[in-house]
């Protein structure tokens, strides 16, 4: 008789050898897919905690911009000044007539000009912060100051605001602030911005009596409007 005791036991241990093999594989598997789905986990919340900190960042880049909007009296946003395609700016006879022998000052740090009554005089020691002024009686006396770069990160809240308009300057928008300082101080505040750069035109007299006031502002004006950019 022929003994198949063996090929049994055989077999045995071949199914068993398999079911181990088997059990291993499946214990690897999931091994694998718990290590990937751990590693998986933790890039997301990594992408998570990242996006927060862009978030956070953005947040915070909002506001120091709005601090900076607000140092410089909220006067101006990239959306009230600037360029603008409707220019129709222009001398007439009697302003072309007034400034014809006035003098020019120039900034080459900054890339502008404007003119000036001859008699007046330019305090130019800071490119961020220019001065022309003219002294005269105390009621006549006047000054126009110039204020570039960081030099136009003030606040305006000591200021009375009396009325807001606005203009073109070389024709971009500008905002214009009318403001009481004092008793009798005024601050006429021209702001605009050109190629990215924000300019502060501010024309500050001392108040004396309306007709003379009017004329003031209209000196401002005529001012404002002999400036050019290049």
């Amino acid at each position: 008789m022929e003994n198949f005791e063996e090929p049994t036991k055989s077999k045995k241990v071949m199914k068993i050898v398999l079911l181990v093999l088997l059990v291993l594989l499946v214990l690897g598997s999931g091994a694998s897919a718990y290590y990937y789905f751990d590693k998986s986990k933790k890039a997301k919340s990594e992408m998570e905690s990242a996006k927060e900190a862009a978030d956070s960042a953005n947040s915070e880049l909002d506001s120091i911009e709005k601090s900076i909007a607000e140092k410089s009296g909220e006067v101006a946003s990239t959306a009230d000044v600037g360029e603008t395609d409707d220019c129709t700016e222009e001398l007439s006879d009697a302003d072309a007539a007034t400034i014809v022998e006035w003098d020019t000052y120039t900034s080459s740090d900054y890339g502008y000009t404007i003119k000036h009554p001859i008699d007046w005089t330019v305090n130019s020691s800071n490119a961020n912060n220019v001065t022309i002024t003219t002294a005269g009686d105390e009621e006549d006396t006047a000054s126009m100051q110039i204020r570039t770069g960081t030099a136009t990160e003030i606040g305006f809240s000591e200021y009375t605001l009396n009325s807001e308009d606005t203009t073109l300057v070389n024709c971009l928008d500008a905002i214009v602030n009318h403001y009481s300082v004092s008793v009798n101080g005024r601050v006429i505040v021209t702001n605009t911005i050109d190629s990215g750069k924000n300019f502060l035109f501010m024309f500050s007299y001392e108040y004396g009596g309306a007709s003379q006031d009017a004329d003031m502002i209209e000196l401002n004006d005529l001012m404002i409007k002999t400036v050019e950019f290049e």
